[in-house]
């Protein structure tokens, strides 16, 4: 069975006469479109569907319209037009150098030519009811590697000879005793010589085609038509099957959202969990977020805390001070509560961890609760120093901590190590 045949069964349908015809059609035009005859298609994707065409048109029947045989050629009607004229154009040279005497004997030839078919033979001979349509396609493809082997270079491909020669030859391997040489060539009027010939070449060089036609009448009827019918468009294939919810890769990822899931519970257990003094006694954070704690712990001084609060950082009475700095968040931390300027005072005391710790917390803490640090009067300095100075120091004091200026500055650095090694090569340099 050639390689288009669904394709023909497909726009054909039940005319069995028709499909037999586009057969012989699809059969001629392969050859005469083949490169180098002039004919060559552009798109032979619409061979099959035009031979089609043209066999029912031959027929004068119906079974096959412009419009379908257009949409099984998977063409646009542009394309489909010119493959079509081309294969017109291809038949119709090949009939035209067939002489037009009826009474000559080569028209009579070709007139024997349309009648012989290997479907004909095959109904002629009883054998579609054992073997069905495999028949013609183990004739089709015997056919094919007997013209691949370079033996029937002086036999014309739609001569009835071959037609002839192959079915006998095919009929020999399958049943033997069913044909003999001298009635077949009788009854079908070919010439012993060829078909003869033709059953040597094949006997001879035809092996790998021999097995596979012994290994494919093995099998069953329903198992050989079912393999030759799942040829099918793109669209018909069946799709494939969407993940269901118990997947290994659902399970996966909900594998891995449990695990978030607890590991996030124990991070935000932990604090509720924690021992320790009560948060009065603690320092505030001083990271830019803000959260309810920090505002609880920013309480306005009382009476009882005003003694303190005059040795810290910024004394409260000092309300010229304050009105000449500016309202940012940094000076909010230099106006602390009275709890803050006492854990700013005594930094010995201890401080239990942050819930949530940030680099830029840790670092304002660690720099106000250093030891070596000395608490200074703001005061002081702007009445000892120029507003100039103090308002640098009071800039130095606020400047807040950016770990991406680190960052860039950590990047944008050399290597450590070719900085040292330019070094060395640098003194070595001078001494020379």
């Amino acid at each position: 069975m050639s390689q288009h045949d669904h394709l023909l069964k497909q726009l054909c349908g039940s005319s069995s006469e028709t499909l037999a015809r586009a057969r012989e059609l699809l059969y001629i035009a392969t050859v005469r479109t083949a490169p180098g005859t002039g004919f060559q298609l552009k798109d032979p994707l619409g061979r099959p569907a035009a031979c089609a065409l043209i066999a029912s048109e031959q027929l004068k029947n119906t079974v096959v319209d412009p419009a379908s045989a257009q949409g099984n050629s998977c063409l646009n009607p542009t394309a489909f037009q010119k493959c079509l004229a081309q294969v017109r154009a291809a038949l119709a040279h090949t009939a035209s150098h067939q002489p037009s005497d009826p009474t000559k004997r080569r028209q009579t030839r070709s007139e024997f030519i349309s009648q012989i078919s290997y479907d004909s033979l095959v109904a002629k001979y009883a054998l579609l009811q054992t073997y069905g349509d495999r028949f013609v396609s183990w004739c089709q493809r015997a056919e094919f590697a007997f013209f691949d082997l370079g033996k029937g270079n002086n036999i014309a491909r739609d001569s009835p000879k071959i037609k002839l020669g192959i079915f006998f030859w095919v009929c020999g391997i399958l049943e033997p005793d069913r044909l003999d040489l001298a009635s077949f060539v009788k009854n079908n009027g070919a010439h012993t010589d060829n078909t003869a010939g033709i059953t040597k070449i094949m006997d001879v060089h035809g092996s790998k085609i021999r097995a596979l036609i012994l290994a494919e009448s093995k099998r069953p009827k329903e198992t050989v038509a079912t393999r030759s019918s799942t040829r099918v468009s793109p669209g018909k294939r069946p799709m494939r099957e969407a993940p269901s919810k118990d997947s290994p890769k659902k399970r996966k990822l909900s594998a891995e959202d449990d695990t978030v899931g607890t590991t996030a519970g124990k991070q935000f257990s932990v604090p509720n969990h924690a021992s320790g003094p009560p948060k009065a006694l603690f320092p505030p954070s001083t990271s830019p977020r803000k959260s309810p704690s920090k505002q609880v712990l920013r309480e306005l001084p009382t009476k009882s805390t005003t003694k303190k609060t005059r040795f810290t950082v910024v004394g409260q009475e000092d309300s010229d001070v304050e009105m000449s700095l500016p309202d940012t968040p940094s000076k909010r931390r230099l106006l602390g509560t009275s709890s803050d300027q006492v854990s700013m005072i005594s930094p010995s005391r201890p401080r239990a961890p942050s819930p949530s710790p940030t680099r830029r917390s840790i670092r304002l803490n660690s720099a106000i609760e250093s030891p070596s640090q000395t608490v200074v009067n703001i005061k002081d300095l702007y009445i000892d120093n120029p507003p100039e100075r103090a308002n640098m120091f009071a800039t130095t004091v606020r400047r807040r901590f950016r770990p991406v200026f680190l960052d860039r500055k950590q990047w944008s650095a050399p290597d450590p190590l070719l900085v040292k090694l330019q070094n060395r090569i640098n003194k070595v340099t001078v001494s020379r």
